[in-house]
């Protein structure tokens, strides 16, 4: 590589990168589809991929969106608060008309914490 060049990471190596800094359940279900830095503060935007609950059939729903983001606080990079913003995907059952989505447990209950940082802070005040 030339001197002054900037190296491009592929998907993968993208991907591989993402691993270090989000808890693996956030990127086995989700996809970053946008961050933003302002201030004091590090968002990333979430998105649920899009996969039905196991055992589902495709033909029987029909994904209808997002519901409203959840704002969870994960831990803070380069002095900067980090959070994600979660949304997660609904799908409506052709038949029933009923709504359903996963339910991931991406927080410590009673909290906006990542489960990892609720759990890290919790072992400080001991």
């Amino acid at each position: 590589m030339g001197k002054g060049r900037i190296a491009y990471l592929s998907k993968m190596e993208a991907i591989d990168l993402l691993q270090l800094f989000f808890p693996k359940e956030i990127l086995d279900h989700f996809d970053v589809v946008e961050y933003k830095v302002e201030g004091d503060d590090l968002t990333f935007v979430l998105e649920e991929k899009n996969e039905l609950p196991p055992g589902l059939n495709r033909i029987d729903y029909e994904s209808k969106g997002f519901s409203p983001a959840v704002k969870l606080q994960d831990f803070p990079l380069r002095n900067k608060a980090v959070f994600l913003m979660v949304r997660r995907r609904k799908w409506l059952e052709k038949n029933t008309g009923r709504i359903i989505q996963h339910k991931w447990e991406l927080s410590i209950d009673g909290t906006k914490y990542t489960k990892d940082f609720g759990a890290f802070l919790k072992g400080l005040l001991r």
